[in-house]
């Protein structure tokens, strides 16, 4: 872990819509350094513009862990931050210049004078880093789904935050994120951390949830004849603890990664794609064994 040497002086206030923000400050950064050559290479492979180094390393990651980050110009922050929805005709200019007219339905970053950024879409130009900053917030978020599906879209905008956002991101992942993201700054440009901070709704964190699974649904819907070591090793391999085992059902504990489970027959359906669908029957009446 990186040592802290500085106090932040921010803080967030976040609504249910974002039950959880992790932030950074960061102080003494030299944006003038770039990032080593081995990140450079990955993200011109990926199809990922270098830009400068917090961009750089925020995509190395995004494309890492899958969790988008943001960096703002702490300097010209105002004021502690919110997430907030944004009043009626409020108004940002993003980085990439395009000025906006908000809604009651946009989710925004807001300091205490006006919106910093699109929430989950894109950061402010206001408050964009440059070369000459010197201090950076540094942001690790999660948004809802359902808030950020279509903003970008009524603003002709999609970003890689949005598409990520949009389809779900891990909601226990934001502070490996800003820790990891925080390791690279520190190897590449230097600066001086604050100890990671993390403001929470807890009563809006979405739960692991637990999904029973019953064995002989599995072979009657595949038209299989697996035995339950070999789907309860299938699970297994998915992440997927098994919690509770009862005659021919199995109870798994869903981790946060895998927020796209929600039922039984999503299991199947997992079990179906690692076994290959290619190498089920075509007709429930033919029987398939396990492969070997």
């Amino acid at each position: 872990s990186i040592k802290t040497s500085v106090k932040s002086p921010l803080r967030v206030s976040v609504c249910n819509e974002a039950p959880r923000y992790v932030g950074r400050y960061i102080a003494g950064v030299n944006l003038k350094k770039t990032v080593p050559p081995l990140i450079k290479e990955r993200l011109k492979l990926s199809d990922t513009k270098v830009i400068d180094p917090i961009v750089d390393i925020t995509n190395y990651v995004l494309l890492e862990l899958g969790q988008p980050l943001h960096a703002f110009d702490a300097d010209k922050l105002e004021g502690n931050l919110q997430v907030r929805f944004a009043k009626e005709k409020e108004k940002i200019t993003l980085l990439d210049e395009n000025k906006l007219s908000l809604d009651e339905k946009s989710l925004v970053i807001a300091d205490q004078k006006k919106p910093v950024a699109l929430a989950g879409i894109m950061g402010g130009l206001e408050t964009g880093i440059s070369s000459k900053s010197q201090s950076i917030y540094l942001e690790s978020a999660f948004f809802k789904p359902e808030v950020i599906r279509g903003r970008a879209r009524k603003f002709s905008l999609q970003t890689d935050a949005s598409t990520r956002f949009e389809r779900g991101v891990d909601f226990e992942l934001q502070t490996l994120a800003i820790e990891r993201a925080s390791l690279l700054i520190h190897e590449s440009i230097g600066g001086e951390f604050s100890p990671v901070q993390e403001f929470s709704k807890k009563s809006s964190i979405p739960k692991n949830k637990d999904i029973s699974l019953n064995f002989k649904n599995v072979n009657k819907i595949l038209g299989t004849e697996f035995s339950k070591p070999f789907i309860r090793r299938n699970l297994k391999s998915l992440g997927l603890v098994n919690s509770q085992l009862t005659g021919d059902a199995i109870k798994v504990k869903v981790p946060s990664w895998r927020f796209d489970l929600k039922i039984e027959a999503d299991l199947i359906e997992e079990i179906a794609r690692l076994v290959g669908y290619n190498n089920l029957p075509q007709l429930s009446l033919i029987h398939i064994s396990e492969p070997t």
